[in-house]
């Protein structure tokens, strides 16, 4: 079974950014952004995400963003 994350519906402020962190004790091997409401904000990824964190960024206007992430099976110790 795959360890998974999921945090739903946060508002990003501006550029500001949020970090997500994860708590899947290693580096995620797939992470979806689903962006809510308005399609012209753009949600940008400021990284890639690491072994705590995901790093999420928007637009100057902000948005509201879910997130989730998942470690498959074959790379759990």
């Amino acid at each position: 079974m795959a360890l998974r994350y999921a945090s739903k519906a946060i508002t990003i402020t501006g550029s500001i950014g949020t970090v997500f962190p994860h708590n899947l004790g290693t580096t995620p091997d797939e992470y979806v952004l689903a962006q809510h409401g308005a399609s012209s904000v753009n949600l940008v990824l400021a990284s890639a995400p690491d072994s705590t964190n995901i790093y999420v960024s928007a637009a100057p206007n902000g948005g509201i963003v879910s997130v989730f992430a998942a470690v498959n099976h074959s790379q759990m110790k």
